[in-house]
């Protein structure tokens, strides 16, 4: 007890006044303090070791009546000197109307300090109130002046004064009111008791006074208070206002009174108890604003009369009242009749004054202690001000380019611009600038993002914002505009129609049909069935290479394909792109100089800037200083003569590929290439065929950009806006085309990124350069101008005066370039020994005088296609006596003439390319590097025993039949690969047998080879370089001379669907090998850290290979990482799932 004493005889000795007296207590009263063991003493044990047990320890010292603890001696001898003036305890009630309703009782105790005893004038009251609903106690506190009758009404503006300090006004130790626990801060309430880093949140909501006033009647001897106030809540991100708002109200009587007549306690003051339209309320009718104010009790209508007013501000800054009439609805509600609609798109604030001078009760007696102010918004009527050519919704489509032909079944985007004009005559703080509404179109998004990148909130409402409103940086990133992501346009005509509407959300009192906003438009649709894009690419082993490729660069080339194929599908008028590996003979993947049947010496070829246009020489142009020479032979750029070959062989056994892509060490050459530019393929065929230069020191994405650049050449497309060697040393940063407004959106449709001249690269700010600019870039800095991808599109839709995009478009042989065989020939395949085919395919090569021939390969295909047969060459099948079975003539095309010297003259002819130098080379007809190559089929037939080609009489080749007919037995007739590499062994019976094997996913199409032409009795297959399918085979074919035989053995391939890359930027995505169907959506789920589902969107692109998800709801927390799960029912759509759950972190995008 000395302890306590000693403590509050050091809190007065603070007070000034305690300077100037003496207090002198006897000291046989201090000495008989132990001896009194009915004293209260109060019981403090404060727990210092948080902020939580910091702020209930001062909590608890407020509710402490000290004065009560004294001796009485003491006490009276205090008397006066102490600032307390009462201490007792109280009930009290509070109520909650508006974002919360909530009615919240209890008891607490109310002290009263004056204020004159520590140097200041007047007393305060402070009420500590306590409630089993809260962890925390309320506070109502107020300054009350000298003087007086008795009763009190302190109004307060905002927060009011902190208790203690001279201040009224109604609070609590804590963020938000309405919640049960106490946080403070960033701090979470774990954090308060074991305070750290680590539990701190990054943001939180909170709740503030808003002014308010409190009521104290001191009248009958006992303490009544009454309070009311306005609460907001906030977010702590940027200190923003949520929306959510409340009105409390409530009363605190001193127990004592309560329990002797509780109703003395209930004080029923004037109050405003609802208006219309609420505070902040949008979309107000202007017609029909319907402004009412209801009251606790009928008031008295001159005082309300000279106490309301609405008003809005002119274009000067100036206060407009706006004209009108207040009228009664009934005894307590009242309506504010405007003399003319209220002007539209305008913002207004309604102020009713209270206290004495404001608006009064009926009977006189009671007055609104609190006067109220509330603002309000008109709807906006999108034709005010506009011309009859405006429209009130600007719509643009996009897949590549803005407003393009649609392709059928490939992701789109649909811009939506709202527009409507201002009313100068408003301020601008007074004008609406943004609006909630909900959006609707004929099209059916994946995503709909609002403008500023916004999501729709759980009604599907969207902020629509003026033009104004955005920065030159929002027009870039295209959050300008409402974007509907992913949807899928159909074929439906030439043409069609796409309307748009955006209606006012929820507007008060109701709707107005000319505030909705409409568009619509006609876009054209692209005529032409879209189609997979195919490229098959293979190693050049020559360089550094020549050992073989490198594990790392093959790694590297793979995330390199995976790139250029997103990147030629945004760009090209295809639904998907697949590049795939070419199987050939020795290295998968590989080809070598034996493969090309190369052996030049080492004189020195002429270089040039574009192609050779001459198909005696199966070479493109030497690479000047970049050449890399080898001991016995020049290594020139054979991508022309390596497309060529690679082509014959691929279709002429059903693997089709629009393009051949051939891969080498940056020794060889530091560029890529194309086979054709603009006219110049070359004589035979389209070869497609484009070549780059690898190297895992360059990013993956930029010699993806190559890759992808080299298409385009072989698509006809030049350089823009130049060669190399006009531009010098120019940046694309430089280059300025205003022909580029595009998109480039990701392969599901969910997101993208802006591509516009006018408003900027949303990938690389600064920066936008065309795909055809003559050197490799990140493929984020480009794109395509209009006029590229209308040639883009007449390529592979086959324009007037464009080059159509196919197989082998010109030349003596045509072959089919799709599909496989009928499902009759299939179920033949699978049940045994594949039937003979249609056609024998024959490659070989002529002697340049025409005096020679070698036959090269021989196979039997179901092509059933043969261009025009004529020639001074024939190729023919004969029986057993001679007879001719089938024939086809043929003629290569002419070399060059050659020159007095007996070399070849390499100078610009007609429409031949333009070489950098005259010049000549020599040539050797005994050298087969030189020979024409030609391909051709001709009809089979079962009897044939001779293959022969001849110039006239003369045969310059043969080919005969064996005497015994190849035939490979396979040891097992299913391979099982699930449980990893295995081993397919056959024996091989005939005279000469050789042994292609080839896989398909489908057991119909899109066959790679794993051997070609080789004398094997088996291979090992490793299932995880197969691309999974619904039917997995192996075709076996053994052939011997002009006799073949095939195999089908099915596959059993059981690889589970996971991801094989992951993403979180854009958008939360995941790449597959395969296609997933629709149906697996249902099995991805998002979690938070807590492991609870997060309610997220997720789509698919059209092949099924890319996944993207977002979450709907904005994160609380922006940088918290979350969890993806495949469920372990997700599957292909094959029917392979997953063995189980498959999981990943991410951080939202």
């Amino acid at each position: 007890m000395r302890q306590v004493l000693i403590f509050v005889l050091a809190m007065l000795a603070c007070a000034p006044a305690a300077m100037a007296q003496t207090i002198e207590i006897p000291r046989e009263q201090i000495e008989a303090l132990p001896d009194i063991p009915d004293l209260p003493v109060p019981e403090l044990r404060p727990d210092l070791s948080s902020p939580e047990g910091l702020f209930r320890a001062i909590e608890d010292i407020s509710r402490t009546d000290w004065i009560d603890t004294l001796p009485e001696a003491v006490f009276e001898r205090m008397r006066g000197l102490t600032p307390f003036e009462a201490h007792v305890p109280v009930v009290w009630e509070m109520q909650a109307s508006g974002a919360w309703t909530e009615t919240v009782s209890g008891t607490g105790s109310l002290s009263v300090t004056r204020l004159t005893a520590v140097g200041g004038s007047g007393r305060q009251v402070h009420a500590i109130l306590d409630t089993d609903a809260r962890n925390w106690p309320f506070q109502v506190f107020a300054d009350l002046p000298d003087g007086g009758s008795g009763l009190w009404r302190r109004p307060f503006a905002g927060t009011g004064g902190g208790a203690g300090s001279g201040g009224t006004g109604v609070g609590a130790v804590t963020n938000h009111m309405f919640q049960p626990d106490r946080v403070l801060g960033y701090a979470t309430p774990q954090a308060m008791r074991n305070p750290g880093v680590g539990q701190l949140n990054d943001a939180f909501l909170y709740t503030e006074v808003d002014g308010g006033m409190v009521r104290v009647d001191t009248r009958d001897d006992a303490y009544r208070l009454s309070f009311q106030a306005r609460v907001v809540e906030y977010s702590s991100d940027g200190s923003e206002p949520t929306g959510r708002v409340a009105s409390i109200r409530g009363w605190v009587c001193e127990r004592a009174a309560y329990e002797q007549d509780p109703e003395s306690c209930l004080h029923q003051p004037l109050e405003l108890v609802e208006v219309t339209p609420e505070s902040q309320r949008e979309n107000v009718n202007y017609q029909t604003p319907r402004i009412t104010l209801a009251f606790s009790d009928p008031v008295d209508l001159d005082s309300l009369r000279q106490s309301f007013v609405v008003e809005t501000r002119n274009a000067a800054g100036e206060v407009v009242d706006i004209a009108g009439r207040i009228e009664p609805r009934d005894d307590v509600t009242y309506a504010f009749l405007p003399d003319d609609p209220l002007p539209d798109a305008t913002r207004f604030e309604a102020r009713l004054t209270g206290g004495p001078e404001g608006v009064r009760s009926r009977e006189g007696e009671h007055y609104l202690d609190q006067g109220r102010d509330w603002r309000f918004s008109t709807l906006v009527d999108p034709d005010r001000g506009m011309s009859d050519d405006d429209v009130q919704i600007a719509l643009n489509v996009y897949q590549t380019m803005r407003n393009a032909p649609l392709i059928a079944g490939k992701p789109a985007l649909l811009r939506l611009t709202p527009q409507w004009t201002h009313r100068d005559e408003i301020h601008p703080d007074w004008q609406v600038h943004d609006f909630p509404a909900t959006v609707e179109a004929t099209v059916e998004p994946v995503r709909l993002l609002g403008q500023h990148g916004r999501t729709p909130d759980a009604d599907g409402v969207l902020r629509i914002y003026h033009d104004d409103s955005f920065a030159a940086e929002d027009r870039r990133l295209a959050v300008d505009t409402v974007n509907l992501f992913g949807w899928m346009p159909e074929w439906s005509g030439a043409e069609r129609l796409i309307s748009a509407r955006v209606t006012p959300f929820d507007p008060w009192p109701e709707p107005l049909e000319s505030t909705e906003f409409e568009g619509e438009d006609r876009f054209r649709n692209w005529g032409v069935e879209p189609r997979t894009l195919r490229v098959r690419y293979a190693f050049l082993e020559a360089g550094s290479w020549a050992g073989g490729v490198p594990d790392e660069v093959r790694a590297h080339t793979r995330s390199t394909v995976a790139d250029a194929q997103v990147l030629a599908t945004q760009l090209f008028p295809v639904r998907a792109t697949a590049m795939a590996p070419i199987h050939i003979p020795g290295v998968e993947g590989t080809i070598d100089r034996a493969f090309l049947f190369t052996d030049y010496d080492d004189t020195t070829v002429s270089t040039s800037d574009l192609v050779f246009h001459n198909g005696l020489w199966d070479l493109n142009e030497a690479l000047g200083s970049n050449v890399f020479w080898e001991s016995d032979a020049r290594a020139v750029n054979v991508v022309r003569r390596a497309a060529a070959r690679l082509r014959w062989l691929m279709d002429l056994h059903r693997t089709p590929a629009d393009a051949i892509l051939i891969l080498y060490p940056f020794e060889v050459a530091e560029i890529g290439r194309a086979t054709g530019v603009g006219d110049f393929f070359s004589l035979h065929q389209q070869d497609r065929g484009i070549g780059m230069a690898i190297d895992p020191g360059v990013d993956a994405d930029t010699l993806a950009m190559g890759i992808v650049h080299e298409l385009g050449h072989a698509l006809g497309l030049n350089h823009n806006p130049g060669d190399l060697s006009q531009l010098g040393a120019r940046h694309p940063a430089s280059h300025d085309d205003p022909t580029i407004e595009g998109f480039r959106l990701a392969l599901d449709g969910s997101t993208g990124w802006n591509k516009s001249a006018a408003h900027g690269n949303a990938e690389a700010d600064g920066i936008l350069a065309p795909l055809m600019w003559p050197s490799v870039t990140p493929t984020g800095w480009i794109w395509l101008n209009q006029a590229e991808y209308g040639q883009l599109m007449g390529a592979f839709g086959g324009a007037p005066g464009s080059r159509r995009f196919g197989f082998l478009d010109d030349g003596p042989v045509r072959l089919a370039s799709a599909g496989g065989p009928d499902p009759a020939t299939i179920a033949r395949l699978i049940a045994g020994d594949r039937p003979p085919p249609e056609r024998l395919a024959v490659l070989g090569a002529l002697h340049p005088q025409g005096a020679d021939a070698r036959i090269d390969h021989v196979s039997r295909t179901p092509l059933s296609h043969q261009g025009p047969s004529s020639g001074d060459f024939t190729a023919e099948l004969r029986d057993d006596a001679g007879a001719v079975l089938s024939a086809v003539r043929f003629q290569p095309a002419p070399p060059p003439a050659l020159a007095e010297d007996g070399h070849h003259d390499l100078t610009p002819q007609g429409n031949a390319p333009r070489l950098a130098t005259p010049d000549a080379t020599a040539s050797d007809p005994d050298d087969p590097a030189w020979w024409q190559d030609f391909a051709l089929t001709l009809p089979y037939h079962p009897a044939a025993r001779d293959l022969i080609v001849r110039r006239g009489d003369t045969v310059l080749a043969s080919l005969a039949a064996p005497e015994t007919a190849p035939r490979a037995e396979p040891q097992s007739q299913v391979l099982d690969l699930r449980a990893g590499p295995a081993r397919l062994d056959w024996a091989l019976h005939g005279d000469r047998p050789r042994v292609d094997l080839q896989y398909s996913p489908d057991a119909e199409s899109d066959w790679q080879f794993l051997l070609l032409d080789q004398i094997a009795t088996g291979a090992r297959i490793d299932p995880a370089e197969l691309p999974v399918g619904p039917a997995p085979s192996l075709r076996l074919t053994v052939r011997d001379g002009i006799a073949q035989r095939s195999r089908i053995i099915p596959v059993l391939l059981d690889r589970p669907p996971e991801p094989v890359s992951l993403s979180d930027a854009p958008l939360i995505g995941a790449r597959f090998d395969r296609a997933i169907p629709a149906e697996s959506l249902a099995h991805v789920s998002l979690l938070g850290t807590d492991g609870a589902p997060i309610r997220h969107r997720a789509a698919l692109s059209p092949d099924g290979r890319h996944l993207s998800l977002w979450p709907q709801d904005p994160q609380s927390d922006p940088d918290e990482a979350l969890t993806v799960r495949l469920g372990p029912a997700f599957g292909d759509r094959f029917g392979n799932r997953l063995d189980r759950a498959f999981e990943w972190s991410v951080t939202p995008p």
